[in-house]
């Protein structure tokens, strides 16, 4: 996510004493790693519905498909998942929410999708679909307006909800705290955003 640079760097310029270890995965295995207490907060796809977990939302985002600015389908305004019928993917590794949403929306449009690579993590589907190995299914605010990729967005949104997590019986730290606050804060004034992504909606703990 294109917000947490920004976040780190903020928050470690107001307590620099204090260090924190990012960890990157899907979703499923945050959420697996907070209910063993190997986290102490996560960022993960709500809803979660684990009566361990308490969450509060961040920020809804859409979905859009990400193609390289001479891929025959960058000068659409639009397109449906139908579109991506026989169009190579890049997909992300098993346990990420979106590589479960992708094959789910596909399967709902009648075809299984075709992956012309899979496994990895977000910088890497963002490389590879930048490279022309395949077109990849991101949130729209992984997109740099400046960069390799081109958003098109769906004609029938696709959209997830980012919220934090921690577990019920453990107090978060004052590091777990401040953290969350300088998340929260840096959402609130926008100014991280390059352009304002497609679909994105700040939301309220």
């Amino acid at each position: 996510m294109t917000l947490l640079p920004p976040a780190l760097a903020k928050f470690h310029s107001a307590f620099p004493g204090i260090e924190l270890v990012l960890h990157e995965a899907g979703s499923r295995d945050l959420v697996a790693e907070l209910e063993q207490g190997a986290l102490d907060v996560a960022l993960v796809i709500m809803p979660v519905r684990h009566e361990t977990l308490e969450t509060s939302p961040l920020l809804r985002e859409e979905l859009v498909v990400a193609v390289p600015h001479d891929h025959p389908l960058a000068s659409r305004k639009t397109v449906t998942i139908a579109d991506l019928r026989g169009v190579p993917l890049v997909m992300f590794r098993d346990g990420y929410d979106l590589r479960a949403a992708t094959v789910a929306a596909c399967r709902r449009a009648g075809f299984e999708p075709v992956f012309a690579l899979e496994g990895g993590e977000m910088d890497g589907v963002l490389r590879f679909a930048a490279a022309g190995i395949g077109v990849a299914v991101v949130p729209s605010l992984v997109i740099d307006p400046a960069g390799p990729l081109r958003a098109i967005r769906l004609a029938e949104p696709l959209t997830r909800t980012i919220g934090f997590a921690n577990r019920r019986d453990r107090r978060l730290s004052r590091a777990g705290r401040e953290f969350v606050e300088t998340v929260r804060a840096l959402v609130r004034a926008r100014d991280w955003l390059r352009a304002r992504p497609a679909g994105l909606k700040i939301l309220e703990a």
